[in-house]
């Protein structure tokens, strides 16, 4: 729908492959968009629909929400459902899409000189070409709305761990995941990198057509490239930090619950092994205490160091690096492939 009526009606417009300054399958910002993006796009929703029932099960399966929330909770669960799937939200949305790529096209942002989508007029105005028409009122209609789409299911999602957020869970300071139990909430990144992923992918692709068709230059846009992955990293793990006044609480209190506990029990084994002569008659060898205390010591590392937020470094890192990827082959418009391939060589040997 967005593309193969588009590349037949540049083909019968002589606008396809030739014909003018940036033909249509030149245009790299459209290729990228309507083949790379918008299917990156479309397929991130079923796979976070997929992610989310994995992600909102274990909170009732971990007994992380008290039995007495379990209705409200519940009843969250089911109005973010009604508004994913809102059928009037979702004609909202079109319409919003519709009448601002009629305003985008007035404003005239995107008209360059040559571009296939446009004609000049004799007066020295431009206009749109029907393939124009159909790019800018459908093509990229289609791109927008489900790129709304997309945020408008954000903020659904958002909108659903903070109330969750402000329930009273039972968080474990002593689970291994060093998050109080929440560990799984780790699991909504690497679902929303896809649909980042598409975001970054179609700046790229914009930055590209403007280096190669306008001559522009790859350090002016240099900003926009660090700051788009961090920024949208942080939008990934934004809803994650609603659970972070719970967590430093659960810090808190279990650094001080655990280290009574931890004090009353090398206070006994300091009395039964440093101070009682009978017990050092019989010795250490054979007895568990040693080793209850090294788990001791590692059960209160594992409560003074429960994360603030519910994602390790690690995979933040890896979120970050993974969005940035569609800017490295920009690097080429400076540095040719070989010689970039020397100098990583040179630098790894």
């Amino acid at each position: 729908m967005a593309w193969v009526p588009l590349f037949i009606i540049t083909l019968i417009e002589g606008r396809a492959i030739d014909g003018v300054r940036e033909s249509f399958l030149e245009d790299l910002n459209a290729q990228i968009r309507l083949l790379v993006a918008l299917p990156l796009l479309i397929a991130a929703e079923p796979l976070i629909h997929c992610r989310s029932r994995y992600i909102v099960g274990p909170f009732l399966e971990r007994g992380l929400v008290a039995p007495e929330d379990q209705p409200t909770f519940s009843g969250l669960v089911e109005r973010g459902e009604e508004l994913r799937t809102s059928g009037l939200m979702a004609l909202a949305m079109a319409i919003i899409t519709t009448v601002l790529s009629g305003w985008i096209w007035h404003q005239k942002w995107s008209i360059r000189p040559g571009v296939w989508y446009v004609a000049s007029r004799p007066n020295g105005d431009v206009a749109l070409t029907v393939g124009g028409w159909w790019y800018v009122f459908v093509s990229l209609n289609v791109f927008r709305f489900v790129l709304l789409r997309w945020y408008y299911r954000l903020v659904v999602w958002y909108s659903f761990l903070w109330q969750v957020s402000r329930l009273e869970l039972n968080l474990n300071p002593l689970h291994p995941d060093r998050t109080g139990g929440l560990g799984f909430l780790a699991l909504s990144v690497p679902a929303l990198s896809v649909g980042f992923l598409a975001q970054t992918t179609a700046l790229a692709a914009r930055i590209g057509g403007r280096i190669l068709h306008d001559g522009a230059s790859l350090d002016s846009f240099a900003q926009e490239m660090w700051v788009t992955p961090v920024f949208l990293a942080l939008l990934s793990i934004l809803p994650l930090s609603f659970f972070s006044l719970g967590l430093i609480q659960v810090r808190l209190k279990g650094s001080v619950d655990y280290g009574s506990l931890a004090t009353r029990y090398v206070d006994g084994f300091r009395r039964k092994w440093m101070l009682d002569p009978r017990a050092q008659e019989h010795g250490l060898l054979g007895s568990s205490d040693i080793q209850s205390l090294a788990d001791l010591a590692n059960s209160y590392q594992v409560v003074t160091n429960v994360r603030l937020i519910p994602i390790s470094l690690p995979v933040l890192l890896i979120h970050v690096l993974l969005l940035a990827a569609p800017f490295v082959p920009l690097a080429l418009t400076r540095i040719p492939l070989h010689e970039l391939i020397l100098r990583v060589v040179e630098k790894v040997i």
